[in-house]
């Protein structure tokens, strides 16, 4: 599972489309039981059998993982829950290959900062006029407002992002407020379809009935789900909302998506013609380069461990002698190498874009120094923990990685007891059990507030560690200083010396695509390729 797992960051100021920064990485796609309308007919994919690389417009798309029903309660952001839920549900905004903000269900868009209202927490959108959901009705701020505050209430792990007690407002038929009682400066990027999962509006049909959601969708988006032809969690059929507001971008006739959770099958699949495009995998990029396939990497994010100290019943993870310890005695280098070869980046601090307070390598491979920690901490015997980590669908960075440390780890006396899950929806589940000491997750969002947002904030969805009141402290007064930087600068610090999780590597994320498909473009800034953006070859 990837939490955060996947994004980049971008900012953007007023009413119309802007350019700053980056983005981030879940699992998730909204249903609604709707039937295929008719003049949009086409026949499944016959996966198994070879097909030619000419011109398509059936575009049949690999997918490592699936998405689970309702975006709101995602686990996963980019990766394969952007890919699902790009196709069926329209974004409020679109986050471009270059860091663009554009409008997509909203046209313009500013923060209200005044002196009452205090700086970036009161946000106001225009909705187009257009937009409909795939059963022709119009999608109305009324609408946008019930989808945000479905996902706030849902339990969703990215529900944080508008703070506590949001208050979401139709001004009009189309105009929205959201009202934050903390400063965001971020939302139009985490509202886009590369951010976190709450811009992939839900239709009010599928939110008033759940039972809907298992095979279908209720978006706004250039395709919908036919129910007759998907086998949740095994492939899914998609065909064209006649009523998508942007004809010129419903680019195929029919989309396929097939769930392929092995690495090499995902590549035999592409070598025998039967996808057009793939989630790819670190252990066999190269030989996807080798087949002449175009292969994109972007960043997805820093892969780490975090350390339960809040749940778990372990209390030697409570003492940071014991955390840094941990962090010292694993060799990063050797193991992102052995891993990942030239595409592994070892890393021991989390990796803000908007900050660099130069200690991605804090952590050096020094088991004499962990173990002289462990005995000051009382432990000079060792201990034993357990972690919980994803399974072979997620290649090498699921359970060999923490095989690998988990042998660094018993070299100084600590054993780690590795559990694995076979897919994504049970591994969010017993991650969320909290009863394991270690789980295997990767940052979501490439810029501070993001990051802060879910992985460190007191109450953010996938803390660990508790609360720090320095670290809160510092953050909150960079949020609204003229140049936060020196204070984030000093709360990273804090959070790396005090060694709260243990970064390993930056999290890589590969996309395939063969000759039959264009378009397809990751970035450091939106580091999903999303198929919203690809055309069939002319």
């Amino acid at each position: 599972m990837k939490f955060g797992i996947g994004s980049t960051r971008a900012r953007t100021k007023v009413s119309t489309p802007s350019t700053r920064r980056g983005k981030v990485t879940a699992i998730a796609t909204m249903t609604l039981l709707v039937s295929a309308a008719g003049g949009f007919a086409a026949g499944p994919a016959a996966y198994g059998t070879s097909l030619p690389s000419v011109k398509t417009e059936i575009l049949r798309i690999g997918l490592n993982g699936v998405a689970l029903p309702d975006p709101a309660k995602a686990t996963v952001v980019g990766n394969w829950a952007a890919i699902q839920f790009s196709l069926a549900y329209a974004p409020i905004f679109h986050l471009g290959p270059n860091g663009t903000i554009a409008p997509a269900l909203a046209t313009s868009w500013h923060y209200v900062n005044t002196g009452a209202t205090g700086r970036n927490k009161v946000f106001e959108f225009t909705l187009r006029s257009d937009a409909r959901f795939s059963d022709g009705t119009y999608v109305t701020a009324q609408d946008v407002v019930g989808w945000l505050q479905h996902f706030t209430q849902a339990g969703a792990v990215w529900g944080g992002i508008f703070g506590t007690h949001p208050s979401f407002t139709a001004l009009s038929a189309t105009q929205v407020r959201i009202a934050m009682n903390t400063s965001n400066p971020d939302l139009p990027l985490e509202m886009s379809d590369e951010g976190l999962n709450a811009g992939f509006v839900v239709g009010p049909k599928a939110l008033a009935h759940s039972t809907l959601l298992a095979s279908g969708t209720d978006g706004a988006g250039p395709y919908m789900m036919v129910p007759s032809q998907t086998v949740p969690g095994d492939h899914y059929t998609y065909v064209p909302n006649p009523y998508y507001y942007d004809k010129s971008a419903v680019r195929f006739t029919q989309v396929d998506v097939k769930v392929i959770n092995n690495p090499a099958s995902m590549l035999e699949a592409m070598e025998a013609g039967q996808l057009d495009f793939a989630l790819g995998d670190a252990s066999t990029a190269l030989s996807a380069e080798s087949a002449n396939f175009k292969v994109v990497e972007s960043a997805l994010g820093v892969r780490y461990f975090a350390l339960n100290t809040i749940h778990d019943v372990v209390p030697a993870l409570r003492d940071v002698r014991v955390r840094q310890a941990i962090n010292y005695a694993i060799d990063r280098q050797a193991i992102a190498y052995a891993l990942f070869g030239k595409f592994g980046i070892p890393i021991s601090s989390f990796n803000p874009a908007d900050v660099n307070f130069g200690m991605n390598n804090y952590y050096p491979f020094d088991p004499a120094k962990a173990r002289s920690l462990l005995a000051a901490a009382g432990y000079k015997d060792g201990f034993t923990i357990n972690g919980y980590v994803q399974g072979a669908y997620l290649g090498n960075l699921g359970q060999p990685l923490m095989e690998a440390v988990a042998q660094d780890l018993q070299a100084v006396g600590i054993k780690l007891n590795i559990t694995p899950y076979p897919t994504d929806p049970e591994y969010a589940t017993a991650v969320f059990s909290y009863k394991a000491s270690v789980v295997d997750l990767a940052t979501a969002g490439t810029y501070t507030p993001p990051i802060y947002s879910l992985f460190v904030a007191p109450k953010g969805a996938v803390n660990f560690y508790g609360t720090d009141p320095v670290i809160a402290k510092l953050y909150n007064e960079g949020l609204t200083a003229n140049n936060p930087t020196p204070y984030w600068k000093e709360m990273w610090e804090r959070f790396t010396t005090q060694a709260y999780t243990v970064p390993l590597l930056l999290s890589p994320l590969f996309f395939y695509s063969a000759k039959t498909i264009n378009g397809v473009a990751a970035t450091s800034i939106a580091s999903t390729a999303l198929p919203t953006e690809w055309s069939p070859a002319s």
